[in-house]
């Protein structure tokens, strides 16, 4: 069995940027619409990185990662599309990524109806 990896994430380290959502339906999507969504996620995660490095590029620096999954969510059975979009070659302290990642909610260059999550970018330490 191979062990286990956890991370500090602690608020005043530097951290690979990293961005979150986590969205419920009632029905599972099929593999197109998941990848619809995963573009459109990525889109708007490269948008927000050209306004911080014009230089971004996106097919050398994000990566996606998924886990799609039948849950329990308020005492109902739902699917849940899980993204974690992270950005490789750049580092943030999180309290500094989740300000950006609401003040780009509230631009609308990330879409808030997209499940975006800041609750994932810790104001104290905690394990992920």
């Amino acid at each position: 069995c191979k062990p286990t990896l956890f991370e500090e994430l602690n608020p005043d380290a530097l951290h690979r940027p990293f961005f979150d959502i986590d969205k419920y339906t009632t029905e599972e999507p099929h593999n197109d619409e998941l990848n619809t969504i995963r573009a459109s996620l990525e889109q708007q995660v490269t948008q927000l990185m050209h306004e911080l490095d014009s230089d971004f590029d996106p097919d050398i620096n994000l990566v996606a990662a998924q886990r799609h999954r039948w849950v329990t969510h308020g005492g109902q059975r739902r699917f849940k599309i899980s993204f974690r979009l992270y950005v490789n070659g750049y580092a943030v302290k999180l309290p500094h990524l989740k300000a950006h990642v609401q003040g780009a909610l509230e631009r609308g260059v990330l879409r808030q109806a997209d499940g975006w999550d800041t609750s994932v970018y810790p104001t104290g330490e905690r394990m992920s």
